[in-house]
């Protein structure tokens, strides 16, 4: 893996991303549940059927939205992150859900070895776009229009909490089609 030196746009990500802000995430879930928007994902993403569907979440944090796809009745998930502080709480939060055998956690850059993360049905690429110096390169590299053998059915995209929060009108991507994601 390759340097975190500023893959964020406050610091490096281990430093922004460290153990206590994990913790307080999966406190906040456990307390609130997921937000507005995390909610509609998951919505949009069932709408399809989830039977058989392999979630994967990256830059996921502790792994909220893919959580809730696979106690939903997806097959499995998986969290790539980029640092290692939200595996326990991620593992936990599988714990709680009662998924830990069909949820995994992964460090890994996706960008420096895009073959490296398995195809899966839903991609799910939660403010994590907004993190990265090379936010576009990541949605190519885990878009349908990505060289994977089987690009993913859904891809959900959300530049940041701003557009969430409806302060700024930033394109929300929407189910993928055989044409590529659909704008709105």
């Amino acid at each position: 893996m390759g340097s975190m030196a500023g893959c964020c746009r406050s610091g490096v990500c281990e430093e922004m991303f460290n153990p206590r802000k994990a913790r307080a995430n999966l406190r906040r879930y456990r307390k609130k549940g997921l937000d507005k928007l995390e909610r509609e994902m998951v919505l949009t993403a069932a709408t399809q059927p989830l039977t058989g569907a392999r979630i994967l979440e990256i830059g996921g944090g502790i792994g909220t939205i893919q959580a809730e796809l696979v106690a939903s009745g997806a097959s499995n998930g998986e969290i790539v992150e980029l640092v290692s502080a939200y595996e326990p709480y991620a593992r936990e939060l599988a714990r709680d859900k009662g998924i830990e055998g069909r949820s995994t956690f992964r460090v890994a850059d996706v960008l420096e070895q895009p073959g490296s993360v398995a195809p899966a049905d839903i991609v799910i690429l939660n403010r994590v776009v907004c993190c990265s110096p090379d936010g576009i390169r990541l949605t190519a590299v885990a878009g349908p229009e990505s060289d994977a053998p089987h690009p993913p059915n859904i891809l959900f995209i959300v530049l940041d909490d701003a557009r969430a929060e409806g302060v700024m009108d930033v394109p929300e991507v929407l189910p993928a089609t055989e044409d590529g994601p659909l704008l709105q």
